[in-house]
């Protein structure tokens, strides 16, 4: 390998019980490695069981105690099912996507079970290898070990869910053309989809969109871009660059540099005032 990492990726999952058996088998080999911790049952493989904590705290924990490794680190629901749109395995096809762009942040294709219109549509999906997609479903998302640090640990005080998700989304913006959507690997959430409204993620929606407002409305005058003031709901901001990303004039973007490192505070501050209190431990 040309880079000092000792492997390509590292899987990170949140699960119940145990990791996903499907996807071991697909992560497994010479680039990868998987962890895990658990939420309601100890397991012996597992970094660390985590009970009765939320969403964010067992992301957190992960990238915690992970090795600083890899060069990639893909964060992975155990629910998805995760399928490759050619002839490469689900790795290899990430792996090819990663080798291609060097993203800040890679994601797949959405599928079945998951809400937004990219999910059915199929003519977009097949009339390009990649583009540009700013706030994508946080299940399954790969991203660049420099910004580890720029996006972890995800904010809890509000739910350690949907705010946190969103935020980690919001969070992205400065690095909008190197955030690349993958149409060549998909992923599907058949089991929990947004139909199951007894999914352990769909109970209390409209507490979880609440707690998103609230996180909204502290992280809003951080902004340093544009007047986000008349946007009072948290998903006035996605429908912002979502429609940008919609006018399908966006060209994902290839790094080529041998030294890449995607923190550059020179650029943040151009998007966020440091001096918020999220901020004060970034660094920039």
């Amino acid at each position: 390998m040309s880079f000092p990492f000792t492997k390509i990726i590292a899987v990170l999952q949140v699960t119940p019980e145990h990791p996903t058996a499907e996807h071991i088998e697909m992560f497994g080999g010479p680039d990868c490695d998987f962890y895990f911790v658990t939420h309601d049952a100890a397991h012996p493989d597992a970094v660390k069981f985590c009970p009765n904590t939320s969403w964010a705290e067992t992301r957190n924990v992960l990238v915690e105690l992970v090795p600083r490794e890899y060069e990639y680190y893909a964060f992975v629901d155990y629910d998805y099912e995760i399928e490759s749109l050619t002839q490469l395995s689900v790795l290899e096809q990430m792996i090819s996507d990663l080798d291609l762009f060097k993203p800040a942040v890679l994601v797949p294709y959405p599928g079945d079970g998951l809400l937004g219109p990219l999910a059915g549509d199929l003519k977009y999906r097949q009339s390009r290898a990649h583009s540009v997609r700013l706030f994508a479903h946080a299940g399954l998302v790969v991203v660049h070990h420099t910004l580890l640090d720029w996006f972890f640990p995800l904010v809890t005080q509000f739910d350690g869910g949907f705010s946190a998700a969103h935020l980690f989304n919001i969070l992205q913006i400065p690095f909008m053309k190197n955030i690349i959507m993958s149409h060549k690997f998909m992923y599907h959430n058949r089991v929990l989809g947004p139909s199951e409204s007894n999914a352990p993620h769909n109970k209390s929606v409209k507490k979880s969109h609440q707690n998103m407002d609230k996180m909204w409305h502290w992280i809003r005058p951080a902004f340093e871009i544009h007047d986000f003031s008349k946007f009072n709901k948290a998903l006035d901001i996605k429908k912002y660059f979502t429609t940008i990303c919609d006018t399908r004039q966006l060209v994902p973007e290839v790094n080529n540099s041998d030294d890449l490192n995607y923190y550059d505070p020179r650029l943040l501050r151009l998007f966020f005032d440091p001096r918020h209190e999220y901020f004060k431990d970034k660094g920039f």
